[in-house]
């Protein structure tokens, strides 16, 4: 039987590469696509190419290697009726570079959330700070003295996506508050990146004891009560541009300490590259929102 292990498939947009890295003779692609007419594959070193315009959607396929049917056990599959053919979902085009922001109570479901983007676009990057929560041997381990430095390299990690152009970027953080997300709306207004603000949809995402027995953190059942009133008090607007504004407008500052001046301000703003029009711009919005009794020189 021939090893497949390493078959692999690349998504090129509407063009997608299937690569056959075994031996054979003759080796033929057929699919849904095809009709179920096999295709001749094209020898490419040691391996079998073919690349294919497909439209999106859900697709079938199986390779014949010596005219014998073969399907990928290493790849999605799909059985019916004792026949199984693998199985590949060709996502819609992204007409724009975006950035998502997934916001949730601890334990309302934004990883599995996420996971819906893998299934609906086929790949992307995927950030949250969880991914910086490790031991020395490479293992999670919640660290609230290491939430800075986690939610940092997140956000590095999100710049340096963008810095390479990709197409599709997923944050999964709690962004409870609307502070939280503006290093994010940020770097996308700096780097081009469309936004989308998106909540979980679990049924569970509005129940504290639930959300408290789910929680990966061991987040104190009070603390969840709290992240359910922070997200009250900052809800998801209809108008993504309202809320683009409004994230804005924190600066950056935790509510406790929102007290910033203008020299702070003028520093965050001048970090990441803005023009002296949208500053002044974004300082009179600052005063307006704060009122004159809360800036300073």
């Amino acid at each position: 039987m021939v090893n497949l292990n390493e078959t692999h498939i690349m998504i090129l947009i509407y063009l997608l590469l299937f690569r056959y890295p075994h031996p054979g003779s003759v080796v033929l692609l057929a699919g849904s696509f095809s009709h179920w007419t096999a295709v001749p594959m094209e020898r490419n070193g040691e391996g079998w190419e073919l690349i294919i315009n497909l439209k999106p959607g859900l697709h079938l396929y199986k390779y014949v290697v010596d005219g014998l049917w073969y399907w990928d056990y290493e790849q999605p599959y799909t059985e019916f009726y004792g026949l199984i053919n693998n199985i590949i979902n060709v996502p819609p085009p992204i007409d724009c570079k975006k950035l998502v922001i997934i916001r949730g109570v601890s334990g309302s479901g934004k990883t599995t959330l996420a996971k819906k983007y893998l299934l609906k676009y086929g790949s992307f990057i995927f950030a949250e700070a969880d991914q910086f929560m490790v031991d020395s041997a490479g293992n999670y381990s919640f660290n609230p003295k290491q939430l800075t430095f986690a939610h940092e390299s997140c956000a590095k990690k999100v710049e340096n996506a963008m810095k390479n152009e990709e197409n599709l970027i997923v944050v999964s953080n709690t962004s409870i508050q609307y502070w939280e997300m503006y290093t994010y709306v940020i770097l996308a207004q700096k780097y081009g990146y469309d936004l989308e603000f998106t909540e979980t949809d679990t049924e569970w995402r509005y129940n504290p004891q639930v959300l408290f027995e789910k929680s990966n953190h061991s987040v104190p059942l009070e603390t969840i009560h709290r992240q359910l009133e922070n997200l009250k008090n900052n809800p998801t607007l209809l108008s993504k541009d309202m809320m683009i504004e409004r994230i804005l407008l924190t600066c950056g500052f935790r509510p406790t300490n929102y007290r910033p001046g203008l020299g702070t301000l003028f520093s965050k703003l001048i970090y990441y590259g803005f023009p002296s029009t949208v500053i002044s711009e974004w300082i009179e919005k600052l005063k307006s929102h704060l009122g004159p009794e809360r800036y300073s020189l």
